[in-house]
């Protein structure tokens, strides 16, 4: 999915209280934020992350790390596993990587 345009691809209206629904429809115990970098839907996450606390179902965050720190802070409120997608462990990697 991430190869193609939207038009390309079934998309569907999906407000956080229906992804919950769908992950109790499903029996899942946790909603994955993952692949598609989280961050970049910081606020859909955080809202579904929100309602399935609010429904008793666990939430994982998992990103390359590249978020400043409040939206980081509210995502931990509602997150029971935060992994961070290291690339490398060389500063100089990130420098080059980043341009920073």
């Amino acid at each position: 999915m991430s190869q193609f345009s939207g038009s390309e691809t079934d998309n569907y209206d999906l407000p956080p209280e229906k992804v919950v629904g769908l992950a109790h429809e499903n029996r899942c115990k946790a909603i994955v934020f993952a692949y598609t970098e989280p961050i970049v839907f910081y606020e859909y996450a955080l809202d579904i992350a929100k309602a399935a606390k609010a429904e008793g179902l666990k939430t994982v965050l998992v990103t390359a790390g590249y978020v400043d720190a409040q939206p980081l802070k509210d995502f931990c409120a509602y997150m029971d596993v935060i992994r961070i997608d290291l690339k490398s462990f060389s500063e100089d990697f990130y420098r080059h990587k980043d341009g920073a």
